[in-house]
C-alpha cells in the first residue's frame, strides 16, 4: 500500500488586539465618550464594559465620581482582550467674590476681587450692562439702583461655573441741598 501525500494548509489568526480611549477628565455633570476598537481574531467581537453593561464599541460614562471602566472583547473563537479606561471627575469650582464697597451715592467705583480657587478664567457681569474679563476688575456705577453681580469662571481643570450675588451693589441719589 501506498499512501498519498496530501497538503493542507492551516490558517492562523492573528492574535485579537484592542486600543481603547486614553484616560479622560471631565467635569461634574459632563460625559465622557469612551471609544475601544478590536482588530485581529476572528472576529464578531463581543464588548463588555464594566461598569456599563453595552455591548458596544462605544460607551457614553456618566460617571458622578472618578472611575475605571474596564473593556473585555472576546471574538468567535473565544479568544478575549482586556483593557481598562481611568476617568476622573473634577468638582466644579465653588465660585467666591467680594467688593471694596456695597453702596454709596453715584457715581460708585466699586474693586472686585475674585477670590475663587485655582481660576484660570473670570467674567465678571456687573448688573449695570457692562462686564469685564479681569481679574480684579473696577467698575463705575452711574445710575442709581441696585445691582445683581455676577461672576463665571473657569478653572485650571476647564470646570466652569458661577454665582450671582443679588443686590450687591446699591447706588443712592445724590443728595441736593
Amino acid at each position: 500500500c501506498t499512501s498519498g501525500l496530501q497538503q493542507v494548509t492551516l490558517t492562523v489568526p492573528s492574535p485579537l488586539l484592542l486600543n481603547v480611549s486614553n484616560p479622560l477628565a471631565i467635569c461634574v455633570g459632563e460625559n465622557a465618550n469612551l471609544t475601544a476598537l478590536a482588530n485581529g481574531g476572528v472576529g464578531g467581537y463581543n464588548y463588555q464594559w464594566n461598569p456599563g453593561a453595552v455591548n458596544n464599541s462605544n460607551l457614553l460614562a456618566t460617571p458622578s465620581i472618578t472611575t475605571t471602566y474596564s473593556l473585555l472583547v472576546t471574538d468567535n473563537c473565544s479568544d478575549s482582550a482586556y483593557a481598562t479606561v481611568p476617568v476622573t471627575v473634577n468638582d466644579l469650582p465653588v465660585v467666591s467674590f467680594t467688593s471694596d464697597v456695597n453702596q454709596g451715592c453715584g457715581p460708585l467705583c466699586v474693586n472686585f476681587n475674585n477670590t475663587t480657587p485655582n481660576t484660570n478664567f473670570a467674567n465678571w457681569i456687573f448688573g449695570d450692562g457692562t462686564s469685564s474679563i479681569n481679574a480684579a476688575p473696577q467698575n463705575s456705577y452711574n445710575t442709581d439702583g441696585t445691582y445683581n453681580v455676577k461672576l463665571i469662571i473657569t478653572d485650571a481643570n476647564g470646570c466652569k461655573d458661577s454665582a450671582t450675588i443679588n443686590n450687591m451693589i446699591t447706588v443712592n441719589p445724590n443728595q441736593t441741598t
